[in-house]
């Protein structure tokens, strides 16, 4: 996905702002290592490695991947969703959205800040447009959230594991929950 000309353009940004040379080979290696980086994320990432970067010659293709998301795990985000609304309850009252606490407790900590961050009403939401935005929200910050803590988003979230066997069961709405 990123041009040559935006790796390019890339390299004469950070040239600049780092010591080192950009020779055609080095254009080529870092054109391989960022194939599947856009063009706007990578120009992006060089900008933040220019304010964020701390070495002295021009960062690695590894630095402006994790600055762009490449690295990012990948997270089935509707799953994530789906999972979540389905840890709603009805009660007398109607349908009740889970709490966040709730959401912790079932999921973690990583997916419940990234649900809080977006909005639980919105993660739930029954308008498609608005679940559109909040999935592309969710997917920011389940991100960000692997990035802050590795390794804390649970393996079924990437969809490469089954659920927990005692997931969907059934929850009793307590008092403290409403």
């Amino acid at each position: 996905m990123a041009s040559k000309k935006a790796v390019s353009a890339a390299l004469a940004v950070l040239s600049r702002a780092f010591a080192g040379e950009v020779g055609r080979e080095k254009l080529v290696v870092y054109h391989d290592a960022l194939a599947d980086v856009g063009d706007a994320e990578l120009a992006a990432a060089a900008m933040a490695a220019v304010r964020t970067y701390a070495g002295p010659f021009i960062p690695p293709p590894a630095v402006l991947r994790d600055a762009a998301g490449a690295n990012a795990p990948a997270v089935d985000v509707e799953r994530v969703a789906a999972e979540v609304a389905r840890l709603g309850v009805y009660n007398p009252n109607g349908w009740c959205l889970p709490s966040i606490r709730v959401v912790r407790e079932r999921m973690g900590e990583a997916i419940a800040a990234a649900v809080a961050d977006v909005g639980i009403s919105r993660v739930c939401s029954s308008d498609e447009r608005t679940q559109a935005i909040a999935l592309q929200e969710l997917r920011r910050a389940l991100h960000a959230e692997a990035q802050r803590a590795p390794g804390t988003l649970p393996a079924w979230a990437s969809g490469r594991k089954s659920l927990p066997a005692d997931f969907g069961r059934a929850m009793v709405l307590g008092a403290g929950d409403a």
